[in-house]
């Protein structure tokens, strides 16, 4: 009895015909998918040992192993001379371990990114309602030690007397703190520099000076006339 012979006769009585038939149409269908490089190996190797004659060469085994593999390695092996199943096995399985490292990188940079715009916009709402930003606050008008900045018509209700915007009472003459306006212009207290006697007295003058001027100049036009 020959080798060949002998083979044939251990697998058809440990090795029923249905199972290998079973496993030759399994390995006919046999794809790579989600799995990977080396777990596809190695159950096409298991699936082989079933129909070891399926093959008539060692470029079938190459061709049916590769096109099983995903596209991408598909692509990446078809450039190359391959020589040997195992060859294509390991070429498979470096380009496979490069694309999952570049997956791997990809995905943490995209969750770092995701991580700071979440912690922005944590931190956003976060913040107190009420509290204003800074450049809101200068829109808004801020003051310094009850004094508005932008907010002129609020001294002259004081000096005034009517009633103040800012603590709902009229004091003339005063902050809200109960402290005298004091006058830059003339160092005096109870007014601001912009309602001065001394401004408003020039102020008259020179209006009085402009309309005289203006008298003087139409009689001499209309002399001329």
């Amino acid at each position: 009895m020959t080798w060949d012979e002998f083979k044939a006769k251990l697998k058809a009585r440990f090795i029923p015909s249905h199972i290998r038939k079973a496993k030759k149409q399994e390995l006919l269908d046999l794809k790579q998918g989600s799995i990977s490089v080396e777990d596809y190996f190695v159950k096409f190797n298991e699936l082989e040992m079933y129909v070891p004659d399926y093959f008539s060469c060692e470029r079938d085994r190459i061709d049916h192993f590769v096109d099983g593999l995903q596209h991408r390695i598909q692509e990446a092996l078809a450039v190359l001379d391959i020589s040997s199943l195992y060859e294509a096995y390991e070429r498979a399985a470096r380009f496979y371990q490069k694309q999952e490292v570049r997956q791997k990188e990809s995905e943490k940079e995209i969750g770092y990114q995701h991580q700071v715009r979440d912690k922005g916009k944590a931190k956003v709402e976060d913040e107190p309602k009420g509290k204003k930003k800074w450049w809101q606050m200068f829109r808004s008008g801020p003051s310094y030690k009850g004094i508005s900045i932008n907010e002129p018509s609020q001294e002259r209700s004081q000096q005034s007397g009517a009633v103040c915007r800012r603590c709902g009472t009229s004091h003339p003459g005063t902050r809200c703190d109960k402290v005298p306006l004091t006058c830059f212009k003339c160092g005096g207290s109870g007014h601001i520099a912009r309602l001065c006697p001394s401004v408003v007295t020039a102020r008259k003058v020179t209006r009085e000076r402009i309309r005289t001027i203006m008298a003087r100049w139409s009689k001499s036009v209309t002399s001329v006339i």
